[in-house]
């Protein structure tokens, strides 16, 4: 579940929200409108599940590889919406292709954006471009493999991705909003 050569935890999209650290995991869930939500071993292998982690300034919140969270549009609407008031990064990657995207709000405020389709590995069609790259960027996005990719991107903007299994909690939810 921890990527060897990126340290990083093994999960097809990302949420970073900056400033919510003094939350614990119940608030955060609660903050986020998920509802029954109860913690369960990291190895179960159940549809909706989510994984929390935390580093000095970032929660990390990471979908499942059914990609519940990413495939729902009210979910992502409010993320996209607490970027108004947070600092906030996602990104992800396609499990079966080099589809990817990345998104970033700083200080209130839509700073990139840039969605790349690629279901055929071949250099991809670009989507969305807004604002200005992130630091290293255009260096990150020529790696090879997706995870690389995205995380090196994360870490330029100072999010430490280098998770420990032992501090990464994993939540069982069942909220009806998630099925889009």
């Amino acid at each position: 579940m921890i990527d060897k050569h990126t340290g990083s935890f093994h999960s097809p999209f990302f949420i970073f929200i900056k400033g919510l650290n003094h939350l614990s995991d119940a608030q955060i869930l609660e903050f986020l409108e998920f509802d029954n939500c109860k913690i369960i071993n990291i190895e179960d292998d159940i549809k909706q599940l989510l994984f929390i982690t935390r580093d000095k300034e970032w929660v990390h919140i990471m979908d499942n590889w059914w990609y519940n969270l990413w495939h729902s549009d009210s979910f992502r609407k409010k993320i996209d919406k607490l970027g108004e008031k947070y600092d906030l990064f996602y990104c992800s990657m396609g499990d079966c292709d080099y589809s990817f995207d990345v998104t970033y709000y700083k200080n209130g405020l839509l700073r990139r954006k840039y969605i790349v389709d690629d279901p055929d590995f071949k250099g991809g069609e670009l989507i969305e471009n807004i604002g200005k790259p992130l630091p290293f960027e255009e260096e990150n996005l020529k790696n090879i493999g997706q995870g690389s990719k995205i995380i090196s991107i994360a870490k330029s903007i100072g999010i430490e991705t280098n998770h420990k299994l032992e501090e990464i909690s994993c939540y069982q939810y069942d909220n009806v909003f998630i099925e889009d």
